[in-house]
């Protein structure tokens, strides 16, 4: 894990730190839509957060679309 993230009590730190990977990697997947839900919050404690987040355009259905293409519905897009 990320040692930024390592001093911050954040819920769900494993996971973030890998959805920030994901984005690092360049790959369009839940993980980057995941980060671009907050990218300014997470630049607070991870600055170098990719770019490519910021031109997801409204990533909030974009992330409900892709998890209901995965197979998952409303529980596991809330869960995430």
């Amino acid at each position: 894990m990320n040692d930024l993230l390592k001093n911050h009590d954040l819920s769900g730190a494993n996971l973030v730190a890998e959805c920030i990977a994901v984005c690092e990697r360049g790959e369009h997947t839940i993980e980057t839509l995941l980060v671009a839900l907050a990218p300014a919050r997470l630049r607070v404690i991870r600055p170098d957060i990719p770019n490519v987040v910021d031109a997801i355009k409204k990533p909030n259905l974009a992330l409900y679309a892709a998890v209901c293409a995965a197979g998952g519905g409303h529980c596991q897009y809330n869960a995430l």
